[in-house]
């Protein structure tokens, strides 16, 4: 606060206390509430502040947000091409893999791929409806992609 509020309700203060007593002694025949509205505006002018500080601060706060999102937009937009291509191939190992032999066929069950087969033992490698033939092992142990 200025000094020149700090006056002002210092002066409201001094004018309720004086309003309080001249009531007391019967000097003034006002209700309460004149009496004690010196007091009323000096707590309407806190709250009144109060309320602007904790609007003004919100505002600026919405702003930051604001800004600091865009920012983080700006920044993923100009991440290089072959960083957003790598980000979005990246698959979850726990999630079965798309097959697109399965889709087209209709079958709308999770599948395996070929490759994500070979760990799990099985004969047949797995449960994909499509020949996937860009696997580099094979069932047997041997290695289908190099000729000897």
């Amino acid at each position: 606060m200025s000094i020149s509020n700090n006056r002002k309700n210092g002066a409201l203060a001094v004018l309720g206390v004086l309003l309080v007593g001249l009531k007391l002694y019967g000097v003034i025949s006002w209700t309460w509430p004149w009496v004690t509205a010196p007091f009323w505006l000096i707590l309407a002018r806190y709250l009144l502040s109060l309320a602007v500080t904790g609007l003004v601060w919100l505002y600026a706060r919405s702003m930051i947000r604001s800004a600091r999102r865009r920012e983080m937009q700006d920044l993923a937009q100009r991440a290089s091409p072959k960083a957003r291509a790598a980000s979005a191939t990246q698959h979850d190992p726990t999630l079965p893999a798309f097959s697109p032999a399965a889709y087209a066929a209709g079958d709308d069950t999770p599948t395996r791929s070929h490759c994500s087969s070979h760990s799990g033992g099985h004969g047949d490698h797995g449960y994909s409806s499509g020949g996937d033939s860009s696997c580099s092992s094979s069932s047997d142990g041997g290695d289908s992609g190099s000729s000897d």
